[in-house]
């Protein structure tokens, strides 16, 4: 029986450095940074309904801490019956304490000082696990039998509750939250979950040559509607590896292994909110500062286990002395019932609802080289490599149309154009065919589609002299043909050098960050990418829309080539001889040097298009609304062994 506990603390203070980086592309570069009374500078004013910040300030004033304190703490302990027999348990229990700050005191917005806001929250987080396995393994002969029995429990609780408050003074930061002069409704939230699982596998080995097995699990989740809690799934595989045979006895010099093996079975995925299945309320305040209830989710008493069913085939290869090993692998996979957000009527006073809907596929291949390329006395190379081809079509909605568009899509320059559609990958974009700007010789063209020089022009796809709802098409989706790794590690004497290259092909990010900043038209244009500079005149005819053009709707003008190939790391080290070392008494010393992300090489013109390729928060895939990049890094370190 042992005991383990793990106690850390942390504590962070930073700016809104996340939407510092859009304020700095929608400051002026003629304005400066600070005033000369030494305050910062202001914005001129407010365009549309959207707020102007200062970056600098932005990034530097406003205040977001977030103070841990965490606890772990495990219980494991084992009784062996027999050498065949043993059982083993595990009691796990993880709490989280956490303090939230925020204040934002507006020295540096065009906004007024009852915007001066804060806020304070505290709650916690706790987490436990007990997990139950009684194993069994035996041999008898040429069988090799191994069964595995396991019992799970988790239970996840969280608490939280926050004040805040505008018209805070501003020099009292978030500790001030009383005494602000407008008491926001506070907040709080209770949730707890739970998860029960009972598994049984059973591998079966003959003569280390034929390998099978099978496993079964039934589990349950609380988030799940009633009489939809528990599901079981069931997989089952098989496996020969074709050089122990006696007819491939004379392979043996040149392959170490060779196995061909084959695998089907189910999985399920209930990762929703707690409480998903339920209707729930939350209070609020009317015009006249009555307490209210609005209803915030509605419930679904048919909420229940996302299932997916998988086939691989693939083979397992060792060769050359074991030097090398190379394995390839085709899998299908149909996933039903899937979690996704559906919109609703909005008279029903919600945006969407979680439901089971319809049904996508994967198909693809993945292929792994790894070993030792080379290697001698004082050099040596070793190479990971991979592969993967991935084509994923959607089957089926339980909807009335072919199509659902994806809730929280609809922002500007963005109205419908995420959705998700019946023989289409999911993630795919629509929107109008970009057909460059109408010219001046094309006035009397233009003037059919009511339009005019220096405008967006559109194609017509169905040729009726109108650019309407009947002319939006597929203009891209955000689903990669295929992604790769590339490392390669190099010795040579007491000299390591380590590169992981990363990248993905044929993938299209909507980059809606770049509606506003090449345009001047809606609310929260502001115009400020370097090629307005190049906007459409009657005596600069570019291919930029003019000024007074418009376009502010989603089209392939915003679809980009999201493919990358990305230096994600590299290391050099130096370890010092042995015979350096012998007169003290350390028995190692390395010095390093590594960076992370320090080259990409894309056509994309946007921040980042690994950090934008991904699904975000609100459920689009591949739409970029100004994500934060990944970080580059450089560190210089030493490691000492005693």
């Amino acid at each position: 029986m042992s005991l383990n506990t793990f106690i850390s603390q942390s504590n962070s203070s930073k700016g809104d450095t996340e939407n510092a980086l859009i304020a700095a592309l929608k400051w002026s570069p003629t304005k400066p940074v600070y005033e000369s009374s030494g305050g910062y500078s202001q914005p001129g004013g407010r365009v549309g309904p959207v707020n102007l910040f200062n970056p600098v300030g932005l990034a530097k004033e406003k205040v977001i801490d977030a103070k841990r304190k965490n606890v772990n703490a495990a219980i494991t302990g084992e009784y062996v019956f027999t050498d065949w027999l043993r059982f083993s348990s595990l009691l796990a229990y993880k709490n989280n304490n956490m303090l939230n700050g925020f204040f934002d005191n507006q020295v540096y917005s065009n906004g007024p000082l009852t915007d001066i806001s804060g806020s304070k929250g505290q709650g916690s987080y706790t987490s436990l696990q007990n997990t139950n396995i009684l194993t069994f393994n035996r041999e008898f002969g040429i069988h090799s039998l191994q069964a595995t029995a396991v019992a799970e429990y988790f239970k996840d609780i969280y608490n939280y509750t926050e004040a805040s408050a505008k018209g805070i003074p501003p020099g009292m930061g978030y500790q001030g939250v009383h005494f602000g002069t407008v008491l926001l409704k506070p907040w709080s939230d209770y949730t707890s979950t739970s998860m029960m699982s009972y598994m049984g596998r059973i591998n079966y080995n003959l003569m280390s040559r034929y390998l099978l097995s099978t496993s079964i699990r039934y589990d349950g989740a609380s988030q799940l509607a009633p009489g939809h809690k528990y599901d079981s799934f069931a997989a089952v595989s098989v496996g020969w590896n074709l050089i122990e045979e006696p007819f491939l006895k004379s392979l043996k010099n040149s392959f170490q292994e060779f196995k061909i093996r084959a695998s089907y079975g189910s999985v399920g995925n209930a990762a929703v909110p707690a409480y998903s299945s339920h209707l729930k309320f939350s209070p609020g305040i009317d015009a006249d500062g009555n307490s209210t209830l609005t209803i915030s989710q509605l419930s679904n008493l048919n909420l229940k286990w996302e299932r997916t069913n998988e086939l691989n085939i693939g083979f397992d290869s060792r060769f050359w002395n074991n030097r090398l090993s190379f394995t390839a692998e085709y899998y299908e996979k149909k996933t039903k019932d899937l979690l996704m957000w559906q919109k609703v009527p909005s008279a029903l006073g919600v945006e969407s609802v979680l439901t089971n809907v319809g049904a996508v596929s994967n198909k693809g291949w993945e292929f792994a080289l790894s070993g030792t390329l080379l290697s001698t006395n004082d050099f040596s190379w070793n190479i990971n490599y991979s592969l993967n081809f991935n084509k994923n079509r959607i089957l089926e909605l339980d909807s009335q149309s072919d199509r659902l568009i994806q809730p929280w899509a609809d922002a500007p320059g963005l109205v419908g154009s995420f959705v998700q559609m019946i023989g289409q990958p999911m993630g795919t974009f629509l929107g109008y065919t970009y057909a460059g700007v109408w010219k001046q010789e094309e006035i009397s063209v233009a003037a059919l589609y009511n339009a005019k020089p220096g405008d967006t022009k559109y194609v017509d796809h169905n040729n009726d002299g109108k650019i309407n709802d009947d002319d939006i098409v597929i203009i891209g989706n955000a689903q990669p043909k295929f992604n790769y790794g590339i490392n390669n590690t190099f010795n040579y004497r007491g000299f390591d050098l380590n590169i992981f290259l990363q990248g993905v092909y044929g993938n299209q990010i909507y980059n809606q960050n770049r509606i506003g900043r090449e345009n001047y038209s809606g609310g929260s244009g502001f115009g400020t990418h370097p090629v307005m500079k190049e906007h459409w005149t009657p005596v600069n005819q570019t291919n930029i829309t003019a000024f007074s053009g418009t376009e502010y709707i989603n089209s392939s003008r915003w679809v980009e080539d999201g493919s990358y190939l990305r230096l994600k790391n590299i290391s050099l080290g130096y370890r010092l001889p042995e015979s350096f070392l012998k007169n003290v008494k350390v028995t190692s010393v390395r010095l390093y040097v590594s960076g992370t992300n320090l080259l990409t090489f894309t056509n994309y013109t946007g921040f980042d298009p690994e950090a934008s390729m991904g699904t975000d928060a609100n459920g689009s895939a591949g739409v970029d609304r100004g994500v934060y990049p990944s970080s580059k890094s450089m560190i210089i370190g030493l490691d000492i062994s005693f």
